[in-house]
């Protein structure tokens, strides 16, 4: 339950008038003496509350004399309980302050305030903190003895499970004494609300609570300083959402005890912890989904605060140059270490990018493919279904069509086409980035060679057109299979080549390269040119289909 449930819970167990002795259960720092407090505060001098913390005292002993000055110190010289004179001088030497009754009567003991008998005044509840911090275990089982044996109404705060594991004798002692357990397992807004700072603009105090409950949950404490972190850091420069965020994670960690803050910062390297155990710089970025790249200066500016109490905002405050779909594409990447909202979100806004087009919005084939890529891989890490395999594949399939047209429209008005080629499939589309989908990797290879071919021959005849025949040469090295599909060039070895003598050139080479590189290919194309010379009679022709054919023969074809 949370603090709502518990303080409703409480107030009406304590205005019902029984005894009751009630434990509330629940890890260091989630709030539950604060939840006592605001029951106490609601009910508004109903009842009367006495706090002891169990913290520094050594044995039952001290906890009794403890109590008993607290309650004297309520019932000071009430009748009830100074009839008797050695009584009254015991309370009244105690709430003075003095520590040693020897002083005044030798040999009695400071013992004798275990002499008065405990008990509660009249509407007062006796609130006992800090049970798993006693000194030692056998104290624990004798404070449940004791209370056992006070009228009123007492409830024991404390770490159930930390206290069982110190002495197994607990539980039983546990259930003999205690009426009802109570477990407060979290924090609610209301109360997260009500202890945030208030000199804080509210989104920045939303924020740091979103961040609290998705990332922490348990320890009010660590909010209360998250909190007061970026107060201070706002007295200094403008606080945005995402130093918020970076603000709350340096704390949140440093508190978890998973690393120190290294007084020296390597301003090339980006080691600004000192780990403790197995935990990392990266672990750190991942885990609140931090970018590296872009928030890098942002959280050294936020550690160094830490550390030196000022900031050098020449070093910090720099512009990101990059474009805005560089940036989506590494927001990608950080939603795979996001929250699931966030990742919902960042994949919704790539499947509205494939369903409308938008693919101008991605500069280079391979942040697109990154991206395809890694939505894929989170949509099985969460399995949330944002996009289905065959959306996914389809989008992926008009993003690299995408890619080639470009290109091709790009080429169109260039004449040096060995630019297209630059790259090769395998840096246009990194292994890495498939490395937790092979089967996606291979429908992603097959799409780029079946639409890298389509623009090889789009180009090839486009060069043949221009008659840029270097170009289509420069091409066909790269792919020989599109001569099978563009045997109608040989049909040109029949027309006048007077207007393009280079033509006749570039046959005799192409075909010379169909000899060295494709055996299967020169059978077929030496087949088709004897094809040819049966059907032609003029003599020039002729010549010129022999000439080839003598080509292939000297590779090596006699047919």
């Amino acid at each position: 339950m949370n603090q709502n449930d518990l303080v409703n819970l409480l107030k009406d167990k304590l205005l019902s008038q029984k005894s009751n002795r009630l434990f509330i259960d629940g890890a260091w720092g989630i709030g539950k003496t604060r939840a006592i407090q605001k029951v106490e505060e609601e009910l508004n001098g109903k009842k009367e509350f006495i706090y002891i913390s169990l913290y520094g005292l050594q044995n039952i002993t001290e906890f009794r004399r403890k109590l008993q000055i607290e309650i004297a110190a309520r019932l000071k010289y009430s009748k009830k309980i100074t009839n008797n004179k050695i009584t009254k001088w015991i309370i009244e030497l105690f709430t003075k302050g003095f520590k040693d009754s020897t002083s005044k009567f030798t040999g009695i003991s400071i013992d004798l305030l275990e002499l008065i008998a405990i008990e509660l005044p009249k509407n007062t509840v006796l609130v006992i903190d800090d049970v798993e911090r006693a000194n030692d275990s056998n104290f624990q089982i004798e404070l449940l003895g004791t209370i056992e044996n006070i009228a009123g109404e007492i409830i024991l705060i404390g770490n159930i499970q930390k206290i069982v594991a110190q002495s197994s004798r607990f539980q039983e002692s546990l259930e003999k004494t205690i009426d009802r357990v109570y477990s407060l397992d979290r924090i609610s807004d209301e109360l997260l609300n009500s202890i945030s700072f208030k000199n804080l603009p509210e989104n920045i105090r939303d924020q740091i609570r979103f961040f609290f409950n998705d990332h922490n949950k348990e320890n009010i404490r660590t909010f209360i300083k998250m909190n007061g972190f970026v107060l201070e850091l706002s007295e200094t420069i403008e606080i945005q959402e995402e130093i918020t965020v970076i603000a709350c994670a340096v704390i949140n960690e440093y508190y978890l005890g998973h690393f120190e803050i290294k007084k020296r910062i390597d301003y090339e390297g980006e080691n600004i912890f000192k780990i403790n155990g197995s935990y990392s710089s990266d672990d750190f970025y991942k885990k609140y989904s931090i970018s590296a790249f872009r928030n890098f200066h942002l959280v050294r500016m936020v550690v160094d605060y830490l550390i030196e109490g000022k900031i050098n905002k020449d070093i910090y405050f720099k512009k990101d140059e990059r474009d805005e779909d560089s940036l989506f594409i590494q927001d990608l990447k950080d939603s795979l270490y996001g929250t699931e909202e966030n990742l919902i979100r960042t994949l919704n806004k790539l499947k509205e990018i494939i369903e409308t087009n938008q693919f101008e919005f991605f500069k280079t084939f391979q942040k697109s493919i990154v991206a395809i890529s890694w939505a894929r891989y989170n949509q099985l890490e969460y399995n949330i279904g944002v996009i289905s395999e065959p959306e996914l594949i389809a989008g992926m399939e008009r993003i690299i069509r995408f890619h080639f047209e470009e290109n091709w429209n790009k080429l169109k008005s260039n004449t040096v086409i060995e630019d297209f080629f630059e790259l090769s499939p395998d840096s246009l589309l990194p292994h890495d980035v498939f490395v937790h989908n092979e089967d996606l990797w291979e429908i992603a290879r097959r799409l780029i060679k079946e639409y890298e071919t389509r623009i090889e021959e789009s180009i090839f005849k486009e060069a043949i057109r221009r008659q840029d025949y270097k170009s289509a040469k420069y091409i066909l090295r790269n792919n020989q299979t599109i001569i099978s599909k563009n045997f109608e060039l040989y049909d040109r070895i029949s027309q006048d080549l007077r207007n393009d003598p280079a033509f006749l050139n570039f046959l005799k080479e192409i075909t010379e390269s169909v000899i060295k590189n494709d055996q299967n290919l020169s059978k077929i194309l030496s087949k088709k040119l004897r094809d040819f010379l049966d059907k032609e009679k003029d003599s020039l022709i002729r010549h010129r289909i022999e000439m080839l054919i003598g080509i292939l023969n000297v590779g090596g074809d006699k047919d």
